[in-house]
């Protein structure tokens, strides 16, 4: 694996991001400009590129952008501490024990390690830990973060291999990997697909839907059902309608190509609440009380049509 390069080191120094995209390409990182954290491009993920010439092209284009990189596709993953609550769970994981390539943030560090294997998607460790591999992506140096704060790298021996994730750290990232494929909602005894049920294809739907707001793009004719799974999602973990709102909002922003209107992706926000409990089943009368109203009838042919799809998919 080929890593950062002393040219990506000057120009990093020199706070030249054109010059720095340039030479992160040349060592074989994709890399693709961002507006603070957002996407510049349509379809990052598969347009993110180490072709040193398309990288000019791109910040010739755009001269003030940051660097957005999959760390995946360069075989490693990084790991987002954020503060002092991500100091602890990141010590507990052993995350801290040796120094690894290492990236200083506007409110903690990235840390570099060897990918484990397998499909490392947007995840959580806990409180101020979040994972990025395959499908998400990280800001490279010099890009300049919205506090006004320079990314920067923290070790200057950046020859040196990343290492390997630590056992309890991998382990824990495998175990909630494996635990993302089961379901994310449990049977209801109130009636939602007319059985008695909340339709077994949301459970497998929702728990397959990046809810990150750095995940894959959007685009238009997929934007309503996706946002609309995610809210689903988000419930059937437990989020109330603000923290629902505001997820569906950045994701919106930062991922649908071209945005939604605000006013739609608020009203999934709050029909997916007066529809579902979290960790479980559709309120008790809810349904039943609010079939005749247009709206409802909508939420709950959206259900069906989830589920339905869902039953083809293999």
């Amino acid at each position: 694996m080929t890593l950062l390069s002393q040219e990506a080191l000057t120009a990093c120094a020199a706070d030249d991001r054109k010059a720095a995209a340039m030479a992160y390409a040349q060592t074989g990182w994709k890399v693709f400009p961002l507006e603070g954290k957002t996407p510049l491009i349509a379809d990052w993920p598969n347009r993110a590129s180490d072709d040193p010439e398309q990288v000019r092209q791109w910040w010739e284009k755009f001269p003030k952008a940051n660097i957005g990189f999959v760390p995946g596709l360069a075989g490693l993953v990084v790991m987002d501490i954020d503060g002092p609550g991500g100091d602890a769970v990141a010590t507990n994981l052993g995350l801290l024990a040796e120094p690894t390539l290492s990236v200083k943030t506007s409110r903690g560090e990235h840390l570099y390690f060897k990918h484990p294997g397998g499909r490392i998607g947007n995840d959580k460790l806990g409180n101020g830990l979040d994972v990025r591999g395959d499908s998400g992506y990280v800001v490279l140096p010099p890009s300049v973060h919205e506090s006004g704060a320079i990314y920067t790298w923290q070790s200057l021996d950046v020859a040196a291999d990343p290492l390997p994730l630590p056992p309890k750290a991998k382990a824990d990232l495998q175990r909630r990997q494996e635990g993302a494929a089961q379901p994310g909602l449990r049977p209801s005894r109130s009636g939602a697909n007319g059985r008695g049920q909340v339709p077994r294809g949301i459970a497998g739907t929702t728990a397959r839907v990046d809810t990150s707001v750095e995940g894959p793009a959007i685009h238009e004719g997929k934007r309503d059902d996706t946002i609309r799974d995610i809210a689903c999602s988000l419930r059937g973990k437990g989020w109330e309608e603000p923290a629902i709102r505001d997820r569906l909002r950045a994701i919106n922003t930062r991922r649908c190509v071209p945005p939604l209107p605000q006013s739609v992706v608020d009203e999934k926000a709050r029909r997916v609440v007066r529809v579902i409990q979290p960790n479980g089943p559709v309120r008790r009368g809810t349904l039943l009380r609010d079939q005749g109203r247009p709206r409802e009838r909508s939420l709950l042919r959206d259900i069906r049509g989830q589920a339905k799809g869902a039953g083809n998919e293999r």
